[in-house]
């Protein structure tokens, strides 16, 4: 259910020190993708974890729910083993313009059967039918999120 939920909107007047974090947590990210060495890895992961913290006391201040910038700031990208409970391309992989291709095998579950039908009618999908598929909802957001000239490829069922 996480690639259905989007961070809400940032407000327009950006906070410049949040911007300024951004930027080094991307550099961050960049000087780990290209360490070398375990302890290097390292010392980047913990840098990027109190930026992280930073950005998350910054978006409080600024007016985030602190639910929200909680779960922002202890989004991990380096534990494997765990999920996140939203989704944003930007912060998560640092893309603005899209992916090249999204290649998944969504849930193929009819919405009245979820559990989640009233929270997923409420996130405004154009394709949510109360009788459809959930997998309808991942084809519109697959497609949004996407590139000019991007795929989207999922395993789909033969109905």
């Amino acid at each position: 259910m996480s690639l259905l939920i989007h961070l809400p909107k940032q407000l327009t007047l950006r906070n410049r020190k949040i911007e300024d974090l951004e930027k080094r947590l991307a550099d961050i990210r960049h000087r780990h993708f290209s360490a070398r060495t375990t302890k290097t890895k390292l010392k980047y992961r913990e840098e990027d974890k109190e930026t992280r913290t930073q950005i998350g006391e910054l978006l409080k201040d600024s007016g985030w729910d602190t639910s929200t910038a909680t779960q922002v700031s202890n989004w991990n990208p380096y534990d494997h083993n765990s999920s996140a409970t939203f989704f944003d391309a930007e912060w998560m992989f640092g893309f603005q313009d899209g992916f090249d291709i999204i290649i998944g095998n969504p849930p193929y579950v009819n919405m009245q059967r979820s559990a989640n039908s009233a929270q997923l009618k409420k996130l405004g999908y154009k394709t949510y039918e109360a009788t459809g598929d959930i997998y309808s909802l991942f084809y519109e957001c697959g497609n949004k999120l996407l590139r000019r000239g991007g795929v989207v490829c999922y395993i789909t069922s033969n109905k």
